[in-house]
Formats: C-alpha cells, sequence, structure tokens
C-alpha cells in the first residue's frame, strides 16, 4: 500500500499545480516558536532533552491520530496518510523555482532561489579542469541536493517507516537550521536529521549514478563518503556532479551553456525519481 500511496503522491505533486499552494514551509518554525515560549526559563529546550520533546510531541501526536485511523477507518488512514506525505514534499515549488532559476542564469541582478544555499559549507571536491561547469557546480549540486530533500528521501522515509517516519524527516530538515532552534538542541536535530537520510542519501547516490553516468559516481564514492557518518549531503551532491558527464555539453555563448548545464541536471534528477519509483516498485512485489 506504501507504494500505491508513494506513486499517487508523485503523480499529484507533478500533475497538479496549485497543491504547492496548500503546504506553508513555516509551519515548523511556528511550532518551534510555540515550544520555546512554552518551556522558556527551564531545562526542556536544552540539548538531547530539547531536541527529544521539540520533535517527540508532535510524532507523538500523529502516532495516536494514525494509530487509531488503522484501528477503526482504514481507508480514512491511508487517505490521511497520502495527504501528509503531499504536505511533507517540497515544502516548496522546487520545479518553479528551477524554472526561475534557468531564467535569471547570467543576470547578476537576480536573487537566488532558495534551493542554492543547500550546498553552503560542503565540499564539492577537486575542481573539474572545465572553467564553465566548475563556476557553476555549487548551483547544480544544489538542485541534486534540493530534490533529494524535497522528493528522494521523504518518499523513501514514507516508503519504509510511514506518515510519521515523513514528518520525522520533515521536522528534522527543517529545524536543523531554524534560528528558531537553540544551538545545542539544532545540533540533536541535526543527528536525527542524518540517521533518516543516511540510508536514502545512499541510494540516490546510486539512483543518480543509474539515471547518468555510474561508473564516475562508483569511482568517487569513497571519497565522498559512502560509508561515513554525517557525509549524506556531501555524497549526493558529488555524485550529482559526477553523474552528469558534464563533457557532453555543446559549448557556445557562456549564458546558454549554463543553462543547458541546468537543464541536464534537472533532467537527471527526473531521472533519478524514476529510478527510485522503479526500485519501490521492485520492494513492493517482494
Amino acid at each position: 500500500m506504501n507504494f500505491l500511496l508513494v506513486l499517487a503522491a508523485v503523480v499529484i505533486e507533478f500533475s497538479l499545480a496549485g497543491v504547492v499552494r496548500l503546504r506553508s514551509p513555516h509551519w515548523s518554525a511556528a511550532w518551534a516558536r510555540r515550544f520555546g515560549a512554552a518551556c522558556e526559563g527551564t531545562a526542556l529546550c536544552r540539548g538531547w532533552l530539547g531536541a527529544l520533546l521539540l520533535l517527540g510531541l508532535p510524532l507523538l501526536a500523529a502516532s495516536l491520530v494514525f494509530g487509531w485511523l488503522w484501528e477503526h477507518a482504514r481507508l480514512v488512514h491511508h487517505l490521511a496518510s497520502l495527504g501528509l506525505l503531499v504536505w511533507m514534499l517540497g515544502p516548496t515549488d522546487l520545479k518553479r523555482e528551477i524554472v526561475e532559476y534557468r531564467a535569471a542564469v547570467g543576470d547578476a541582478a537576480s536573487e537566488a532561489p532558495a534551493f542554492t544555499a543547500t550546498t553552503a559549507g560542503i565540499d564539492l571536491g577537486i575542481p573539474t579542469g572545465d572553467e564553465g561547469f566548475d563556476a557553476c557546480r555549487g548551483e547544480l549540486a544544489a538542485i541534486a541536493l534540493a530534490a533529494e530533500r524535497a522528493w528522494f528521501a521523504p518518499l523513501a522515509v514514507f516508503f519504509v517507516l510511514g506518515p510519521v517516519g515523513v514528518l520525522a524527516y520533515r521536522l528534522a530538515v527543517s529545524l536543523e537550521h531554524a534560528p528558531e532552534v537553540p544551538a545545542d538542541v539544532a545540533r540533536h536535530v541535526a543527528r536525527v536529521h542524518e540517521a533518516l537520510a543516511f540510508l536514502p542519501a545512499r541510494v540516490t547516490a546510486l539512483c543518480l549514478g543509474v539515471a547518468g553516468t555510474l561508473v564516475p559516481v562508483l569511482e568517487g564514492a569513497a571519497a565522498a563518503g559512502f560509508f561515513a557518518w554525517g557525509a549524506s549531503a556531501r555524497l549526493v551532491a558529488r555524485s550529482a556532479l559526477a553523474a552528469t558527464d558534464y563533457g557532453r555539453v555543446e559549448q557556445g555563448p557562456e549564458q546558454a551553456t549554463a543553462r543547458r548545464r541546468v537543464d541536464q541536471m534537472e533532467a537527471l534528477v527526473g531521472r533519478t525519481l524514476n529510478v527510485w519509483l522503479a526500485l519501490f516498485a521492485l520492494l513492493a512485489l517482494l
């Protein structure tokens, strides 16, 4: 059933243009503010205990609701699970952001979309020597990493852990760098994010290779930290760059070439989603 719900969520996400307007990326920050105000001046908001309560209270409520629905209204449970999954994707409209970014490539006055900040502080490895590619590889890797956090990982976590799992993933991703969360709490939230993202990131790296060029991804897997804790974002970013086969981009005016590279990465991300869905279908049949 989880595979059917994942497939339905993908269809809704990519076919219904208005679905993104139904979700807000700011709900987790609002919860963090409420939580902080409720336990202000106590030790509950500090360290691992603060992270446990910050993430655990919404997850406990969701567990109770979905557990009751499973026992008493199975169809409503499935519909509610689908609704929650669609809400946990994104949470912004990554498709629109990529289109806007492509249109703004080469325009120094344009504002960079939010997804381009996802590679901040990530080591992308040794430059390739292609100056045009190296100049924009941060933005290209950001597209793949944003797709990992918007689509690949949430779908994978839902497939394995169900609605409560995907809620935990989105909370961890959203609150990891939220200014409303104290730094000592955010460190533990980041560990939860890494725990939930560890296996999906490794599968995404392989899926990027299958959808693009596999051998360069496998060659760079060890250096990117395939088995290393805390290396999930770096692994996805480097694997996306290795899988693009950037040398096949036709040379031309710098701006046009950069746009073709964005098109190439967007196409790679789309093929990777198809590989993920094929993997989900295979696992569902086992």
